[in-house]
């Protein structure tokens, strides 16, 4: 299974795995592949009504890869768009990838 470091994708500095880095399991384009992220606080359900869309935040943030927002005990939360995680490029590659290894053949 593919596994990508979520630090790698933003730009931000690869610090050692610790204790609460954990490897969350998404699916994409109907394969699963791991996220590495520094730790994980809440796993929560959300309906799509209590999503609301990002709003213009400037520069300072860039909304790329988020699906949305929520609202979840007076806290806001970021909703990632994990379709948008891999480049179109990075996906055809990927599925590439995961034929060519599908074919490969165990001889004993």
């Amino acid at each position: 299974m593919p596994v990508l470091d979520l630090r790698l994708r933003f730009g931000l500095v690869r610090e050692e795995y610790s204790a609460t880095t954990v490897t969350v399991i998404i699916t994409v384009a109907g394969r699963y592949f791991g996220v590495v992220v520094d730790a994980v606080s809440d796993v929560l359900d959300v309906s799509a009504g209590a999503i609301e869309p990002v709003p213009d935040m400037g520069t300072t943030v860039d909304t790329e890869y988020l699906k949305g927002l929520t609202s979840i005990n007076e806290r806001m939360v970021l909703l990632l768009d994990v379709d948008k995680l891999l480049q179109p490029q990075e996906a055809q590659m990927l599925e590439a990838a995961l034929t060519a290894a599908s074919d490969v053949k165990a001889v004993a």
